[in-house]
């Protein structure tokens, strides 16, 4: 197992992305004030495939036999892709921008999402659900700076107000999304 220091939110990007690539389990254990971010990672064996394994043109396919994971590594996995997704917004409006994971804000009807950040709808004059929706994932930003986590699924994970984070999600559902997002299948045992 490495710790790596990555100066830069936006070369973590990039790092974090090449340590997937070459099949590393990645646990980023802090992000600084100043956008240094700490990650965790080792080799991954049981990701490991011969170059002979894959299909002429080097592009998986379908064809490779699913592998398993545990239910950890594939958060791990797909923390990783979703990072890469957010940019400067929360995951919760970048998926749901593009339709992905777990759609974000937009899988809410208006009337759910209203009461899920009733504290913030209150507060609110005559607004939007765009307005709303603006405020929620600066909140969703803030509560990650506060609990120094990744992304907003670790965050409510722990505090379960918007929605459960990743204990929403069955190991069924994680695989999907995990396809979804990359390609290709895992298996969560």
């Amino acid at each position: 197992m490495s710790v790596c220091v990555i100066p830069s939110y936006r070369d973590a990007l990039n790092v974090l992305h090449s340590l997937l690539i070459a099949h590393c389990s990645i646990s980023v254990l802090r992000i600084t004030r100043e956008g240094c971010v700490i990650a965790r990672y080792e080799p991954w064996s049981g990701l490991m495939m011969d170059m002979r394994d894959r299909p002429a043109g080097g592009h998986m396919s379908s064809k490779i036999p699913k592998q398993d994971v545990t239910r950890a590594e594939m958060i791990d996995l797909l923390r990783a892709r979703l990072i890469g997704l957010s940019g400067e917004n929360s995951v919760c409006k970048s998926v749901g921008e593009r339709g992905v994971f777990c759609r974000g804000f937009l899988r809410f009807g208006d009337a759910e999402l209203r009461q899920r950040f009733a504290w913030i709808d209150r507060r609110l004059e005559d607004h939007s659900r765009e307005e709303l929706e603006a405020v929620a994932d600066r909140w969703q930003l803030a509560r990650q700076e506060v609990r120094q986590l990744p992304l907003a699924c670790d965050v409510q994970q722990i505090e379960h107000d918007a929605c459960r984070g990743w204990d929403e999600f069955t190991t069924e559902e994680l695989s999907r999304f995990y396809l979804e997002l990359s390609g290709r299948s895992l298996a969560v045992r």
